[in-house]
């Protein structure tokens, strides 16, 4: 596994900073990235209710709070995302309030200005996001990882991909109403599984 370059940390955001930046961006009518197409404002606008809903309302499972605790004194947690990204929308809140709960601290990196960093954690080849890498403290050693979604979504995804009638919206609306059908579960689940494995 990797070791993190600290001076990379200078970039990252807290959750907190990555919010007010997308804010400030969009007044400008602007998101992360190069892209600033109207489609990509929408799916900013759309991520930025998202994460913050997600922050206020989600709850950490009984049984990953105190391991996230316990990993709080020795690990850190890095966030690769960019705005648009319907995934990195739906899954950023959850993890920014597991990391909130249990004192871990997060820093959020955009992707498209991280290109070494993301390249080490490629998913079938592609700079799938979001990506959460979990980085000892000491060593800055990148421990484990995941993403870029819980393992069930990324399933149907492949089988609606294969669904030739599937326009691109309602390939998207798919993808989140099985979010909001999830309510965190998976994400939570998963991180639980990698932590204890």
């Amino acid at each position: 596994m990797p070791i993190i370059e600290t001076s990379i940390l200078q970039k990252a955001y807290t959750f907190d900073q990555y919010i007010t930046h997308l804010n400030h961006l969009l007044l400008d009518n602007k998101t992360t990235g190069d892209n600033h197409s109207q489609e990509m404002l929408k799916y900013t606008k759309l991520n930025v209710q998202r994460m913050t809903r997600m922050y206020k309302t989600i709850s950490p499972q009984q049984n990953i709070a105190p391991l996230l605790e316990k990993l709080a004194h020795t690990h850190y947690w890095i966030l690769i995302k960019e705005a648009w990204c319907g995934d990195a929308g739906q899954s950023t809140g959850v993890i920014a309030t597991l990391a909130q709960k249990t004192n871990i601290n997060l820093h959020i990196l955009l992707r498209d200005e991280n290109l070494p960093l993301m390249d080490q954690f490629l998913t079938n080849g592609g700079r799938a996001i979001p990506i959460l890498l979990v980085v000892d403290k000491i060593t800055h050693q990148v421990q484990k990882h995941w993403g870029p979604r819980p393992a069930a979504l990324q399933t149907q995804v492949i089988e609606w991909k294969k669904d030739t009638n599937l326009t691109h919206e309602h390939f998207l609306e798919q993808i989140h109403t099985w979010y909001t059908q999830d309510k965190s579960q998976s994400i939570q689940q998963e991180l639980h599984q990698l932590f204890i494995s």
